[in-house]
């Protein structure tokens, strides 16, 4: 039951941005906050629920500018799952809006520490999370690093993208 609420929140909020226009999320800001924060609360919740959770709040935050309650939720993510790559990317993106120069950089290796492991076949669809990096570090001058991620996304690309 957790995994419908939270796969319909998730739903939810990604349509409700597709729909431009229609409405602003600030009209449904209190409504799907008040929802994520229900679903949290339920004593049956995985850790993988909670971290979908969590990033639906920090998604909201960050639509409403309150950047810092969307770190805050972000960092929740990253208690929970370190190692994956959107969630790194997402508090790149808010350490970057902050002016958060030192966690913007340690966000950026960790994500360049997660590809290092990861197989390239399976991540050949998931690249914009390093160009990402590479254009935070290209404009850092860290040629190094940047030339790592450009070995990366090599490898990776020498694979087909997945047709699913």
């Amino acid at each position: 039951m957790a995994c419908k609420v939270i796969s319909l929140l998730n739903f939810v909020f990604v349509f409700k941005n597709i729909l431009v226009g229609a409405f602003t999320i600030k009209d449904e800001y209190n409504y799907l906050n008040q929802l994520t924060n229900k679903a949290l609360q339920r004593t049956e919740i995985t850790d993988k629920e909670k971290v979908a959770l969590y990033n639906v709040l920090a998604s909201l935050e960050y639509s409403m500018k309150n950047d810092l309650q969307a770190l805050e939720y972000q960092k929740k993510t990253l208690e929970l799952m370190p190692d994956e790559p959107a969630y790194q990317y997402n508090a790149a993106t808010i350490y970057k809006v902050l002016n958060k120069e030192d966690e913007l950089m340690d966000s950026v290796n960790k994500l360049i520490d997660i590809y290092k492991n990861k197989d390239p076949q399976t991540e050949v669809n998931n690249l914009g999370y390093l160009q990402y990096a590479r254009n935070i570090l290209l404009n850092s001058d860290q040629a190094d690093k940047v030339s790592l991620i450009d070995d990366i996304i090599s490898n990776a690309k020498n694979y087909p993208k997945n047709k699913y």
